[in-house]
């Protein structure tokens, strides 16, 4: 079969009115036909490719959104355990500090006592000091 040339357009004069202009020939029934069919195979394969490119990214969108809340309660569950840790730590530190401030309250305590101990034992040197002197120093005094 041999190719087919292009059909061109008739010359139409620039200055003419519509009905001056020749009508278009139609297209012989077949090859309407076969043109419809082929423009239809063209449109439902692009429509096709286009619903293949919009689903591919629908499911990369689902299959990200998916990770990412699985990262998400990861995270929680992480921030739940670190918190939990940190509490324990608060309330360790807190317990050690209550104990050092006793510890300083016993040393206070125990530096009284001794200063009272110290007091109570000059106050008895001088007693014992007087008591050791003569009888007539005591009766003179």
């Amino acid at each position: 079969m041999r190719p087919r040339l292009p059909v061109r357009p008739p010359k139409i004069p620039l200055f003419c009115s519509p009905f001056d202009r020749p009508t278009p020939r139609p297209l012989p029934l077949p090859s309407a036909e076969i043109s419809r069919d082929a423009a239809l195979a063209s449109v439902s394969g692009l429509t096709e490719q286009m619903v293949d490119a919009v689903n591919a990214g629908t499911v990369e969108v689902f299959e990200n959104q998916k990770r990412v809340e699985e990262q998400a309660r990861e995270l929680r569950r992480k921030g739940a355990k670190f918190a939990g840790v940190t509490s324990e730590w608060v309330r360790i530190v807190r317990g050690f500090d209550d104990d050092l401030r006793e510890i300083g309250d016993f040393e206070g305590w125990i530096k009284r006592v001794e200063l009272d101990l110290n007091n109570l034992t000059q106050a008895m040197k001088k007693v014992a000091e007087q008591g050791s002197g003569s009888p007539r120093e005591r009766g003179a005094s």
